[in-house]
């Protein structure tokens, strides 16, 4: 019998500050951080306060609010950090990881 392998998956977290409700919240974790963060984005796109974070380091031991890798967003301004510190776009995307899935899916295209 073989063992299937596993992809890490990534811990993380996701709160919104909505009028309606006091807060949405989302704790889980993805195999593919780049999609779960963009399929936030557009299901809650109306909303100007949000936050997204993810444990990159895997170093959580249990589930927080509060991981080490954040895309921040305040009234539709965003801010991306690492280790609480801010960082550009194209770091955040690398940290994240989805530039090496896109390089993935071109090679395996030919």
């Amino acid at each position: 019998m073989r063992i299937k392998k596993t992809k890490n998956k990534v811990p993380y977290s996701f709160i919104c500050v909505s009028k309606i409700y006091k807060n949405i919240q989302h704790l889980g974790k993805t195999d593919n951080p780049c999609r779960t963060t963009l399929s936030h984005w557009v299901i809650f796109k109306d909303y100007s306060d949000k936050t997204i974070s993810f444990d990159v380091n895997l170093s959580a031991k249990i589930y927080q609010f509060d991981y080490n890798l954040k895309l921040i967003e305040k009234n539709y301004n965003k801010t991306y950090k690492y280790n609480n510190e801010t960082i550009n776009r194209e770091r955040f995307i690398l940290l994240l990881g989805c530039e090496t899935k896109r390089q993935e899916k071109i090679s395996t295209r030919y």
